[in-house]
């Protein structure tokens, strides 16, 4: 799932599960941005494969401060019917 690409993310902000929400029900339970910094990891509940989300990201910004809520809104496809990882780039 792609919500944010730019100079870097704050690791702060961008590792906050509260700034992620998704339709649905589904919870985000933890957000881990890697190294390269552009990408977050969603750890969720269980969703339903083939079943679109909303994803609303709320209070990330870049390193410069800028905020990082370009995909706030965005249709996501679920992807597995148990927990998952979810890309965020």
């Amino acid at each position: 799932m792609a919500a944010a690409k730019g100079p870097g993310l704050d690791r702060a902000s961008a590792e906050e599960s509260y700034n992620y929400t998704l339709s649905g029900g589904i919870v985000v339970s933890n957000a881990l941005l890697d190294s390269n910094g552009t990408t977050v990891i969603l750890d969720t509940t269980p969703q339903t494969r083939g079943s679109l989300y909303t994803l609303m990201v709320e209070g990330i910004s870049d390193m410069s401060g800028n905020g990082a809520n370009r995909l706030s809104g965005s249709n996501l496809k679920g992807v597995l019917p148990k927990s998952a990882f979810l890309k965020i780039i």
